[in-house]
């Protein structure tokens, strides 16, 4: 085999070495309706804190804890004035690239899903990765040049519980005064 062919034969797994692992590590964009029902939670809210932790540094885990005082609660309703999110990668040791970014005091909207194995001061891990954070500004989610207006606040299992106890009351008390009509009509007609 000539030096020619050898630098080209190289070449070619150089450039398969390398361009084959990138072509598969793209990351697969989630549309939004996608993101909304196959998501454990959905949270409007402010960025409190973000603090960088580290798990196992034998194995460089680093990571951080993104605290957020919810607004409103969106899929589920919970009791929490707070979520727990933990994000891959922090802002002095490891950057990972597709983690979702956050800053203190920002406001956000962010789909959630409880991962199968929690190790540490968190609840939820960021659905999507990044496509799972939106940046919300006049009451609009906001991600490059996506976007959506935010729905109408999601009702507790309380407040709909609730609201089924008065229909069944209004029900009811509709069905009463109809059945004393009818008596007070019968009762006169004869």
């Amino acid at each position: 085999m000539s030096i020619k062919n050898r630098t080209l034969a190289l070449l070619m797994l150089l450039f398969t070495g390398v361009l084959t692992p990138m072509a598969n590590c793209s990351m697969v964009p989630i549309d939004t309706d996608t993101l909304w029902n196959e998501c454990d939670l959905a949270v409007f809210g402010t960025v409190e804190s973000i603090t960088n932790s580290i798990g196992d540094n034998q194995k460089g885990d680093y990571f951080q804890i993104v605290e957020i005082k919810v607004e409103s609660y969106y899929i589920s309703q919970l009791d929490e004035s707070k979520v727990k999110i933990r994000i891959e990668g922090d802002d002095t040791h490891v950057w990972v690239e597709d983690q979702p970014e956050f800053s203190i005091g920002e406001h956000v909207f962010v789909f959630l899903w409880v991962p199968e194995e929690i190790t540490g001061d968190y609840d939820y891990e960021v659905f999507g990765m990044y496509q799972g954070k939106w940046t919300v500004e006049n009451n609009t989610a906001i991600r490059g040049d996506q976007s959506f207006k935010l729905p109408e606040k999601a009702s507790s299992e309380l407040e709909r519980e609730l609201i089924n106890g008065y229909q069944i009351i209004l029900a009811v008390t509709i069905g009463v005064i109809s059945l004393i009509f009818l008596i007070l009509y019968k009762l006169i007609i004869k």
